[in-house]
C-alpha cells in the first residue's frame, strides 16, 4: 500500500513535467514561465528532499515487490 501511495506523489511529478514539455509546443516563454512556478514547488527547501526520499522509496520498494 505504501508503495502505491508514494506511486502517486510521483505520478503528480511526473505528469507536471511532461505538461511542462507540452508547453514548450505554445512557446519558449510560456514553457519558461510554466517551469519558473514548477522550480518553485519542486524545488522548495521541505519539498526537495522528501521528492528525492520518494523516488528512493519506490525504487527500493519496487525491487523489493519484484
Amino acid at each position: 500500500m505504501a508503495h502505491g501511495i508514494s506511486g502517486s506523489v510521483v505520478a503528480v511529478y511526473v505528469l507536471f513535467h511532461i505538461f511542462n514539455h507540452l508547453f514548450g509546443l505554445i512557446s519558449p516563454e510560456a514553457h519558461g514561465a510554466v517551469m519558473d512556478i514548477g522550480r518553485k514547488v519542486y524545488r522548495a527547501a521541505a519539498i526537495e528532499p522528501l521528492l528525492v526520499a520518494v523516488m528512493l522509496f519506490q525504487i527500493a520498494t519496487g525491487l523489493r515487490l519484484a
